[in-house]
């Protein structure tokens, strides 16, 4: 999805659903790919709503790693783009205005290596699990080669218990393992 609607929990109407004081479709991240500039993410208000990065109100922005975005007075999360071997975003939640118990949001691109969601020890990768060893990444085939989430890491990556490959299928609700890790997917939105 290349539009991601933020709003209140109320209405139920947002793809990202806040337990805050901000509109119904309050403010939108919009992902942007182009030929040279590759894949970019902007925030852009919504409604005639406040929307701030670092203090400064904006209509559409253009959004960078740690720019902190502030709907209405309540509520505020942070941008980060973790890696640069991936152009897949996190936004970092505050605890406190539960999203179904969610504290990041990673927005994958639509396909490909680049777009990776990368889990692993670093403190670049989008899920940072100090102290273990074993590193994968999550991406989305081109449709053309199905669409489906794939796993891989250096090591091989074992997905719901089969055996260690080099590049395994997923699914939403699959438990992966490389090396010392363990990850589980869960609420992965479908392609499109």
């Amino acid at each position: 999805k290349d539009r991601v609607i933020f709003g209140n929990a109320v209405t139920a109407i947002a793809d990202i659903a806040i337990l805050a004081a901000i509109g119904p479709r309050h403010a939108a991240i919009v992902r942007s790919t182009s030929f040279h500039g590759g894949v970019a993410y902007d925030v852009e208000a919504l409604d005639g709503r406040p929307v701030a990065i670092r203090g400064k109100v904006i209509d559409r922005q253009r959004l960078v790693d740690g720019d902190v975005v502030s709907l209405g007075r309540d509520f505020e999360f942070t941008f980060r783009l973790p890696s640069e071997r991936s152009r897949a975003a996190l936004l970092q939640l505050p605890s406190a205005h539960g999203v179904d118990g969610v504290h990041r949001i990673v927005l994958l691109p639509p396909t490909g290596r680049a777009g990776a969601l990368l889990i692993g020890p670093s403190e670049t990768c989008h899920v940072s699990t100090p102290g273990t060893q074993g590193e994968c990444e999550i991406a989305r085939e081109p449709e053309s080669a199905g669409g489906d989430l794939i796993a891989q890491g250096p090591g091989g990556v074992a997905v719901d218990g089969d055996a260690a490959r080099g590049k395994a299928p997923c699914l939403d609700g699959s438990v992966l393992a490389a090396d010392d890790l363990r990850a589980a997917i869960r609420n992965a939105a479908p392609r499109g």
